[in-house]
């Protein structure tokens, strides 16, 4: 027979609390009465063959003002109930027929659900031998029968402190306070196995945060923690008591969190109780106008924007059985979000999973290709603006696919850098480019030649030593060599990259920051990189001359680029009026479809032959 405790508020103010620390104005601090009243709200099951002793138990645990008390009189059905029910603490009793304590004690303790549970062994027997047998199963704690009350409510105390203290490591992270990834899954698994109330829905959210890793790489750590920490008040202000709020990057944190916490940049948010699609897309909503706020950070005003992906029971009724499913599902609808552009908002549906199995397979399809060697590069000309000379090339990756022909890089290159292929694509860029450089070289007609870097080459150890090998091989001299990267390739991780960055300058590279002005474009940062050019990016290119902000901003940079001895290069140039804008500014060089569009190695070979023919290569 199963013993359930009722609860209910008044009992619990009216009751006396004899476990509680006595008197002091510590017990009188707010946190500390929290802390106690979550204690007192834990789930206490008690196995005991004696219906008296569990009811004598749990007149001393009310006294003490635990009011959610289940006592189970068969231990039979002690295991399963246990299992269903995941009790905060278990009062076990050893000496019971047909199943006793220790078969309990071992079960608890093989299950990964409850092999933490605190478990209070309760026996009469004081022999040496049966506590050690305990202790070896993981028995927490002893109480000898006859149970003294206040001795039960203090033990009962201490081993509901240490499973909180535990939980706190184990469930939350300790930056913020909200519950991790551990505890949003958990949480949800829960409630998946519960029916829904009144037909209503759950949905669950995933937030991928744009803005927080730049922070932390251009005003440092503590900008950034101060960052997310007031970015988790904004998102906690929006949401209910009802609904879970997570971060689960770490796997620790602060109790009683709402929001959790899924990754650096990562957020998540399980809705219940909805009405339908729609109130999951008004909470979005909701999310981007809070949000939308500047970040006051020391005296810097600051923007962070956010994709979502929402998947749940709101969109998918099937997907509600697996919580793991749901958040993966929630997962690939923000990737989708990300890729629509700043505060997108995207639902999960089928028709998504498809695309994501797609992207499988051209992952796949990727790493034979660069066994295969099925890459190839092509050469966008670049032009010193003064002297209307050949200056340079930048070099451009295609994909030469077996059925689908040539392939620009806008379609496979986001696949590829999402995952580790991109380094060996990236080696292989470096050493073809190295390769043809040093053709043009011998044959008596040098020309520069950029290659482009991502974030995760940046993050590779690597990379120096590569381009190192590279260029002894091919015996180029180091200076017909550009490496460009983005600004947001550097935010992943702002020192790495400037080590990395340092390291291949000093082998005689030139260094350039490729798409500036589209991302953070900190001074504090531009300062302290080792860089030799900055790349105008076409978005601005576009805007002149006949934009007077956009002319503004084209000026102001290159200006700003001269005073720190940087070349400017304005990429995307395809009017005549544009380069005239540019030559009168001082702009240094220029690449782009009035020039030239890409060209294979064949056809710049001629257009150098001519070039040096009619003396207009640099």
């Amino acid at each position: 027979m199963i013993v359930q405790a009722e609860t209910t508020t008044e009992t619990s103010q009216a009751r006396p609390d004899p476990a509680a620390p006595a008197g002091g104005d510590a017990w009188a601090d707010s946190e500390s009465q929290r802390a106690w009243e979550a204690l007192v709200r834990a789930r206490v099951i008690m196995v005991d063959d004696d219906p008296i002793m569990i009811a004598v138990v749990q007149t001393y645990l009310e006294e003490a003002g635990y009011l959610n008390f289940t006592g189970i009189d068969d231990p039979t059905s002690a295991i399963e109930a246990i299992q269903r029910d995941k009790p905060d603490v278990l009062l076990l009793d050893l000496m019971m027929p047909r199943v006793n304590g220790f078969d309990i004690l071992a079960a608890v303790r093989a299950d990964p659900r409850t092999r933490f549970m605190p478990v209070i062994v309760m026996t009469s027997a004081s022999d040496a031998p049966t506590k050690l047998k305990v202790l070896e199963l993981g028995a927490t704690d002893f109480l000898e029968k006859p149970v003294d009350a206040s001795e039960l409510a203090l033990r009962l105390r201490n081993s509901l402190a240490f499973k909180a203290y535990r939980d706190r490591l184990e469930y939350f992270d300790p930056l913020t306070g909200l519950p991790n990834r551990r505890h949003l899954i958990e949480r949800l698994t829960d409630r998946l196995q519960r029916p829904a109330q009144d037909h209503t829905h759950m949905a669950l959210l995933l937030l991928k945060i744009d803005g927080l890793l730049r922070i932390t790489g251009s005003l440092g750590d503590k900008a950034g923690d101060d960052a997310l920490q007031e970015l988790s008040e904004r998102l906690q202000a929006v949401t209910r008591d009802t609904d879970l709020l997570a971060r689960v990057s770490l796997q620790r944190g602060r109790a009683n969190g709402r929001v959790a916490r899924v990754e650096h940049d990562t957020f998540a948010l399980l809705l219940t109780g909805l009405r339908g699609v729609e109130d999951a897309a008004i909470v979005a909503r909701r999310i981007h106008q809070v949000l939308a706020q500047p970040f006051d950070l020391d005296g810097t005003e600051l923007y962070l924007t956010t994709a979502i992906g929402i998947s749940g029971s709101a969109s998918d009724p099937r997907s509600q059985s697996d919580a793991q499913a749901l958040y993966q599902q929630a997962g690939t609808a923000a990737a989708q979000a990300l890729g629509r552009g700043r505060n997108a908002i995207a639902f999960y549906a089928r028709e998504l999973d498809d695309t994501a199995r797609d992207v499988l397979t051209v992952e796949s399809q990727l790493r034979r290709a660069v066994e295969r060697e099925e890459f190839v590069l092509f050469y966008q000309p670049k032009m010193d603006i003064a002297s209307g000379r050949l200056c340079g090339c930048e070099a451009l990756i295609r994909w030469q696919h077996p059925s689908r022909g040539l392939l620009g890089p806008g379609w496979f290159i986001q696949i590829a850098e999402s995952s580790d292929v991109i380094i060996d694509i990236g080696r292989w860029v470096i050493g073809e480019a190295c390769r043809q450089a040093a053709a043009w070289q011998n044959a008596g007609t040098p020309l520069a030649v950029s290659i482009n870097l991502s974030s995760m080459q940046l993050r590779d150890e690597s990379l120096p030593h590569d381009v190192r090998r590279a260029l002894d091989r091919h015996r180029l001299d180091p200076r017909l060599l550009t490496i460009e990267l983005t600004e947001s390739s550097l935010m992943h991780d702002f020192e790495q990259g400037r080590k990395v960055l340092a390291s291949l300058q000093s082998l005689g590279l030139q260094i350039s920051l490729d798409d500036f002005g589209t991302g953070f474009s900190s001074l504090s940062y531009l300062k302290r990189m080792p860089i030799n050019e900055l790349k105008l990016d076409k978005s601005f290119i576009d805007d002149v001359p006949n934009d007077a902000q956009g002319t503004a901003i084209v000026s102001a940079i290159i200006s700003m680029a001269h005073t720190l001895n940087l070349a400017v290069v304005a990429e995307g140039v395809e009017q005549r009026d544009q380069l005239d804008f540019l030559g009168e500014h001082g702009c240094d060089i220029c690449q782009g479809f009035w020039y030239s569009k890409p060209l294979p190695a064949s056809a710049i070979e001629q257009l150098l032959i001519k070039a040096t023919r009619e003396g207009r290569i640099l």
